[in-house]
């Protein structure tokens, strides 16, 4: 075998190894550990990760060329490959301040760091071009059907599937098997440790659909993702995540208007451009009408809905102060609940909100830059999108959709476990800018190609 054929039999390799990766997240619950004496515990996630970590490390040493493309993507990007190691170190650093320094490092390094900041160079090393990342889209949207049919049985059942498969090792997977019904409806989590992970990973999932939707040509895989869709969509309100929900609503809305965009800018025919702009105000109209009819649902109708809006507004205004008690530093890594919280069901002390938490932590300076991270590719996507005729500006429209749909629900929970997809079509992103999305050939299909 030559050098050649034995580097792209290796690309191969890994890049698969990542796309199981990939499919397997939204898969296996991430509480659910198999036990084995005398070692730690293992879960499927957990290997795979292992193997992409130690797989990355052994192509450095064998494999030249995937190594220059990847310097080549990390130079062109340095600006936000930068911000990501100063955010994740002040995030370490912040740990000093802690009262458990050690424990809270470990804690951090297991829980986020090694799911979300390795996720990144991982993928600027396996996806090696625009049909990878179609593989890994519709990768994603086959096991997100899967992950839908597990929830809508959790609903139907009104119980969790799981819980009397996991045996109760800890507080937090007795968290996890806690009571979540609200007025009296059940919340499905599926294969999620919550609701909210269950309803936000399919509002994310839902500019994928549309991308790869618009891409084919054949009437059968558009139903196909039109199922998806669907399915999707039922899972977020089996969730009963009402910030999912209405932000599902908006991801919808907003991909028919870039739809509607892109044709009025190629079509040639004047009028019926024409025709189609004066109509553009009824949906505008409409989405807003939509908005002020969920305000009731979004803010509460019920006591127990009202309280729970109530509890996010109080944290919000009385965690935002105390990020000023400690400007710079912050309070220590882990430190957030001790400096300001509420308390939830079961007793449970709870922040919900992402930014409150990071600001408390490690200071205000560390949450402008995490706020910049996201928000700064949301708006340079969005100038990718705006010239139609490039072939991947849908994708990159869609991943400017899933950031911002992303940042704003941050702000109401301060469950991370998503960050990985979020650091996904990050790479996306970059990706593009150096090999436009070709798409795929007359008559083949994305499920074909995964």
């Amino acid at each position: 075998m030559s050098n050649q054929e034995h580097t792209a039999e290796r690309e191969s390799k890994y890049f698969y190894l990542f796309l199981a990766y990939i499919f397997i997240l939204p898969l296996w619950p991430n509480y659910a550990e198999l036990k084995f004496s005398g070692i730690p515990n293992l879960a499927p996630d957990r290997i795979l990760r292992f193997v992409l970590f130690f797989g990355f490390i052994g192509i450095f040493f064998t494999n030249s060329e995937e190594v220059r493309r990847m310097k080549r993507r990390l130079s062109r990007h340095w600006v936000l490959v930068f911000a990501l190691c100063i955010f994740y170190s002040a995030r370490t650093l912040s740990a000093l301040s802690s009262d458990n320094t050690v424990f809270e490092i470990f804690s951090f390094f297991r829980n986020e760091f090694l799911i979300s900041f390795p996720f990144f160079f991982y993928a600027l090393l396996a996806i090696r071009d625009s049909q990878s990342i179609n593989k890994i889209m519709a990768t994603l949207v086959i096991s997100g059907i899967i992950s839908s049919l597990v929830a809508l049985v959790d609903y139907y059942k009104q119980k969790n599937l799981f819980a009397d498969l996991v045996p109760v090792t800890s507080d937090y997977v007795m968290g996890v098997f806690l009571d979540k019904t609200r007025d009296a409806g059940y919340r499905a989590q599926g294969t999620f440790e919550h609701p909210i992970m269950l309803g936000q990973f399919f509002m994310l999932l839902l500019p994928i659909i549309w991308v790869l939707f618009r891409q084919s040509t054949k009437v059968v895989h558009k139903i196909f993702y039109v199922v998806a869709a669907i399915l999707g969509l039922a899972a977020v309100f089996a969730s009963g995540s009402r910030a999912a929900l209405g932000l599902a609503m908006a991801v919808v809305c907003l991909c028919i208007f870039w739809d509607i965009y892109a044709w009025t800018r190629t079509s040639r025919n004047r009028v019926l451009q024409y025709l189609v702009i004066s109509q553009v105000p009824l949906p505008i109209l409409g989405a807003l009408f939509a908005s002020y009819a969920h305000k009731d649902a979004a803010l509460g109708q019920t006591q127990e809905t009202i309280s729970s809006t109530n509890a996010r507004l109080d944290m919000l205004l009385g965690g935002a102060p105390k990020i000023f008690d400690s400007l710079i530093w912050g309070h220590g890594l882990g430190e957030a609940l001790s400096v300001f919280s509420l308390v939830g069901r079961a007793g449970i002390r709870t922040l919900d909100n992402y930014y409150i938490l990071i600001g408390l932590e490690s200071g205000a300076l560390v949450l402008l830059l995490y706020f910049l991270i996201l928000v700064v590719p949301v708006f340079s996507n969005l100038l990718e999108s705006a010239d139609v005729t490039k072939n991947d500006a849908r994708l990159s429209a869609a991943i400017a959709v899933m950031l911002l749909t992303y940042s704003i629900q941050m702000a109401i929970h301060s469950l991370s476990q998503q960050i990985w997809l979020v650091f996904l079509v990050l790479a996306f992103g970059l990706i593009l800018k150096e090999s436009p999305l070709r798409g795929y050939r007359k008559g083949q299909s994305p499920l074909k190609v995964a």
